[in-house]
C-alpha cells in the first residue's frame, strides 16, 4: 500500500518566474523558466535558495530595493517506510547578512579621452 502510494506521487514541475523584490537592470532569477520531469514518485526534489538583500542606484538618484539569489538542487530518492522523508518539492532559503549595491555611473569626458 505504502508503494503504491509513492507511485501516485508526481512531483514534476515548472518554476514560471520567481523573484524576491523588484526587478532591476541586470538582475537574472536563475529559476525563472526552470522545469524538471520526475520519472518516478520516489523522489524529494529539494531547492536550496540563498537570498541576497540589493539595492540598485540610479544615475538620477532614484534607488530599488530588492533581492538576487542564487539556488542549488538536489534530488534525493527515498524508499517507502524508511522514515527519511515524504516524496515532494522542497524549497529551503536563507537571507544572507550582508548586501550587494550596484550605482550607475558615468565617466567624464576627459577619462573618455585619456583613456583612449
Amino acid at each position: 500500500l505504502l508503494e503504491e502510494t509513492f507511485q501516485s506521487f508526481n512531483i514534476t514541475h515548472e518554476i514560471k518566474s520567481l523573484s524576491f523584490g523588484n526587478h532591476f537592470p541586470g538582475i537574472m532569477n536563475p529559476l525563472d523558466g526552470h522545469s524538471k520531469t520526475i520519472l518516478d514518485g520516489h523522489g524529494m526534489f529539494q531547492y536550496y535558495i540563498k537570498v541576497v538583500p540589493t539595492v540598485y542606484q540610479y544615475l538620477d538618484g532614484r534607488r530599488v530595493e530588492s533581492n538576487q539569489y542564487s539556488v542549488t538542487e538536489h534530488l534525493r530518492h527515498i524508499n517507502p517506510g524508511s522514515g527519511r522523508g515524504l516524496p515532494g518539492l522542497w524549497f529551503f532559503y536563507e537571507v544572507s547578512p550582508i548586501h550587494a549595491v550596484f550605482e550607475e555611473t558615468r565617466h567624464s569626458t576627459l577619462e573618455f579621452i585619456s583613456s583612449v
